[in-house]
């Protein structure tokens, strides 16, 4: 997929959860209810989504974007949070959603091949919207599943997510468990656009699917995107068919997830 194509799709993306999840907030009796044991609550996730597509705004309209540890990013998002101590659920609701109109108008027919600078990474304006799609899908399906909401994910956004990561990945490699550590990993998303991610010596890149590789990861897109940010257990993955290792060294495939620390 292009990059223009990959930006109108992580576009359309956005529009469509954003209002998902603005609905979600809105809907709730008390925002101060956690989300997932030990982090967030209704309150926090929604106003992260709305501070993150600000950032992202900002970054558009070029703004520096410095580059932070996970550590610093953490505490950064922290204090966003706690500069906005609204609580009433459809307060809430309509600054994530007029934070994401703000972002949504401002991308509205831009090439998604322009080039911007996000957390001190040099990336393309499609990669950039496809994480931030990942925020709202993510954030999103805690709160739908800690209220017991239904929160359907659709294939193609998580396909969109998992290309767009790539210029960050490298960023995310555990130094420890990569170390010295080379082979080739080949990413079958069915129903979607595969990629191979290569470790030479543990160094990593994220490239487009195609030449030889040691061994297949055959995933479903929604179960990988769970299953990296840690919503799915890859072992509830596989046992629900949804994950599966092939070609010549099977065993590595599944060690895949232990390289990288996402934050």
């Amino acid at each position: 997929m292009d990059a223009t194509t990959a930006l109108r799709a992580a576009h359309t993306g956005i529009a469509a959860t954003a209002q998902r999840a603005a609905a979600l907030i809105g809907s709730q009796a008390d925002a101060t209810a956690p989300i997932r044991p030990g982090t967030w609550t209704v309150r926090e996730a929604a106003v992260h989504l709305a501070v993150e597509a600000d950032h992202c705004l900002e970054v558009v309209q070029g703004a520096p974007s410095p580059a932070m540890t996970n550590a610093e990013f953490n505490s950064l998002s922290e204090a966003r949070i706690g500069d906005i101590p609204e609580t009433d659920p459809q307060k809430l609701s309509d600054l994530a959603s007029q934070a994401a109109h703000r972002l949504l108008a401002s991308t509205e027919g831009r090439s998604g091949e322009e080039e911007v600078t996000y957390y001190g990474t040099s990336c393309r304006l499609a990669d950039m919207m496809a994480v931030e799609l990942c925020e709202w899908v993510l954030h999103g399906y805690d709160i739908a599943k800690a209220t017991g909401q239904p929160w359907p994910v659709d294939p193609v956004h998580a396909e969109i997510i998992l290309h767009g990561y790539g210029p960050w990945l490298a960023l995310c490699v555990r130094p420890k468990a990569a170390r010295g550590h080379t082979a080739a990993y080949g990413i079958d998303l069915r129903g979607g656009e595969g990629f191979v991610i290569r470790f030479t010596n543990g160094v990593t890149a994220l490239g487009a699917a195609g030449g030889p590789v040691d061994c297949v990861l055959s995933a479903d897109p929604v179960a990988l995107l769970m299953v990296i940010y840690g919503r799915l257990s890859k072992w509830e993955a596989v046992a629900l068919g949804l994950l599966n290792g092939g070609g010549d060294r099977p065993e590595l495939a599944l060690g895949l997830f232990d390289l990288f620390a996402l934050p």
